[in-house]
């Protein structure tokens, strides 16, 4: 039977054969080359890849829950308010019936092939035949575009909407553009980007066509409020957009925010998007008019707004490559259509002079050789290729018990809550979702992972309410030398992470209780003028405190601009050798008795295992420790911990 004796209209065959056929085509060649190419990488990029998985896995498991027990000390613990639902909701089959990491590498081979078909659809409807290539072109020659493809995020679904929604806009469909603005709404948080286009768009159509498509920002926004009206988390999912898009920009210098929010270098983005800019200026330069080919009216400048858009924030914040690559691809393309513009057989040189197409773009498409360098480069720094980070998540899987509170650095739960979703973590996603309502505690927190508090277990017990560290412990160096000498935390595990629980009954080697001596008293002190004071230091009286603070704060005293005079009584029943480690915050000096032992003690940041050892032998009776410490980076205290004993002989 042939296609005629079907009946197939011709205009649908000729639809066939000339754009939906190669759409398919592409579609199948980018999917089934994804799906081997992320079956050759062991782990998926990025550690939001993973929380995706784990909350798809979470709503398997669950339902749609509105309470995330794995952030404790965030906005989304009483209200998720999951600002990427419908995102969670497809990867929900991909969860159900594979492993969760095959499953996401399938979701986003499939993603990818989508983008790459829709590419090829507007592309073919702009310039004909040769918008089959520009997929490769975008995926091949920028690798800005790619690395954020790589990434299984809702903005890769967000892109596609956007380019449907643009596209059927251009149409005048408006019912579709409600859709799939409410569609936008449920499935990624920045909603209010869509109807910031949306209006931009009825001001350019104005402008340049004195038409008022008032229907563009009305449907949009209908659509819209309808998405956020029917998300099954109303209405946190308002508080989570006003935190999201509203607080994060105005407490964006003082959070430890990614690398994606910040702007690139106009070198690095030139060099990430070399072939793609060069094939942007061979496409133009190849144009020639055909006045008897169709045009497509009105797309370009909806696009064109898309472009200018996302070009600006591409420049402000990295992330934006995204979507700024394929909406200027796209903005060329239609604007060479409205002009009557097809690309030719030669591309005409700056100076006098031509070259073949095929051999110019040919040479474009040979950049990707960069290009794929530079994402080989990334993926290797953000080590998706090493297999021991597998293993390091089954080892934390494995010992992290059920419900175990643990704090955690906020972008490094994004993977714990995959790997170890029975624990109690902090905060993820973003560190705006724990700095609004818990100010305090995200400063404090903040200090931990920089490494300037002084006494960690105890401000992550009191503070934090964990019992339980777990972090890259390669870039907290710091932090991990702090916790590795100290016996109020026993490392548990070390691989990629290291992993330490809090030790509340390790803690009677540590002198406590000491006592500040004014300036103006005899120095060193003795004896009686030690009993005098009432004021100890540590002074915590909670159970908390004098279960776990150990570290001589004194910072504490009414006098903590300098340095202050500290004093302790020692009894020693029987001749003995003890070993001290002394680790002090600044510069500080030790006396035993009225004998100068440690003259202007280096400072070590309070850091046990990196404080002076001292061996004394002590005689039976009282011995007076005295001790004048100063302040460095507006810290000052010290530990005096008791390492050895020995009796003598």
């Amino acid at each position: 039977m042939t296609i005629n004796q079907l009946k197939i209209p011709a205009s649908f065959q000729k639809g066939w054969v000339s754009l939906w056929g190669p759409t398919l085509v592409v579609f199948l060649i980018f999917f089934i080359f994804f799906c081997y190419f992320f079956s050759k990488i062991p782990l998926l990029h990025d550690g939001d890849s993973y929380y995706h998985l784990a909350v798809a896995r979470l709503y398997v498991q669950q339902g749609f829950v509105d309470q995330l027990d794995w952030a404790r000390f965030s906005a989304m613990h009483s209200g998720f308010g999951d600002k990427e639902l419908l995102f969670h909701a497809l990867l929900m089959p991909f969860v159900r019936w594979l492993p969760s990491e095959l499953g996401g590498k399938l979701a986003l081979a499939l993603l990818n092939a989508l983008t790459a078909a829709v590419l090829a659809n507007l592309s073919i409807r702009s310039i004909g035949k040769w918008g089959v290539f520009v997929p490769v072109w975008l995926f091949g020659t920028s690798a800005a575009f790619t690395l954020r493809m790589s990434r299984l995020r809702p903005e890769i679904l967000s892109l596609l909407i956007m380019m449907a929604a643009t596209w059927v806009a251009s149409q005048k469909k408006y019912r579709w553009v409600m859709i799939l603005a409410a569609l936008y709404a449920l499935s990624y948080t920045a909603v209010h980007v869509l109807v910031g286009l949306s209006i931009g768009w009825f001001v350019v159509i104005w402008w340049i066509e004195r038409r008022w498509e008032w229907r563009l920002p009305v449907y949009v926004t209908i659509g819209a409020v309808i998405g956020l009206a029917v998300h099954p988390h109303f209405p946190s999912n308002l508080n989570i957009w006003l935190i999201q898009n509203i607080d994060f920009f105005l407490l964006k210098n003082h959070l430890d925010v990614g690398n994606e929010i910040q702007p690139s270098s106009i070198t690095t983005i030139l060099s990430l998007n070399l072939g793609w800019l060069l094939g942007l200026v061979i496409f133009w330069r190849s144009a020639t008019k055909n006045h008897a080919r169709s045009k497509t009216t009105g797309t370009e400048l909806l696009f064109l707004v898309n472009a200018l858009a996302f070009s600006l924030l591409y420049l402000l914040m990295q992330r934006f490559s995204i979507y700024c690559v394929p909406f200027v691809t796209i903005a060329l393309l239609y604007h060479m259509n409205y002009r009557n513009l097809e690309i030719g057989r030669w591309t005409y040189l700056p100076w006098r002079g031509k070259l073949p197409f095929v051999a110019t773009f040919g040479l474009c498409l040979c950049t990707s050789i960069l290009s794929a360098w530079y994402v080989y480069v990334n993926l290797s720094d953000h080590s998706v290729f090493d297999i021991n980070h597998r293993k390091d998540w089954q080892a934390l899987g494995q010992i992290i018990p059920q419900g175990a509170k643990v704090a955690a650095p906020w972008d490094a739960t994004e993977l714990y809550v995959w790997a170890a979703p029975q624990a109690r973590y902090l905060n993820l996603l973003d560190p705006v979702f724990m700095a609004v309502p818990y100010g305090s505690a995200y400063l404090i927190l903040k200090n931990i992972w920089n490494g300037d508090e002084p006494d960690v277990p105890y401000t992550v017990k009191a503070h934090l309410d964990s019992d339980y560290i777990v972090f890259p412990y390669k870039r907290h160096t710091q932090l991990y030398r702090r916790l590795l000498h100290d016996p109020r935390a026993k490392l548990l595990y070390r691989g990629h992470s290291a992993l330490f629980r809090l030790m509340p009954d390790k803690n009677n080697k540590f002198m406590v209780n000491w006592q500040i001596i004014p300036d103006n008293g005899k120095w060193p002190p003795e004896e009686g003028d030690i009993n005098k004071k009432e004021i100890y230091f540590p002074q915590q009286v909670d159970p908390i405190g004098q279960g776990y603070e150990r570290y001589v704060n004194a910072t504490r005293s009414d006098s903590n601009t300098g340095c202050i005079n500290l004093a302790r009584v020692e009894e020693v029943e029987e001749p003995v050798n003890v070993e001290y480690e002394i680790s002090s915050y600044g510069p500080s000096s030790i006396w035993h008795n009225e004998k100068l032992i440690i003259k202007n003690l280096f400072p070590a940041k309070a850091t046990l295992g990196q404080g002076v050892r001292l061996s004394l032998e002590l005689e039976s009776g009282r011995h007076i420790f005295s001790i004048r410490t100063c302040p460095d980076k507006r810290q000052n205290g010290f530990y005096f911990l008791e390492r050895s004993r020995s009796l003598l002989n």
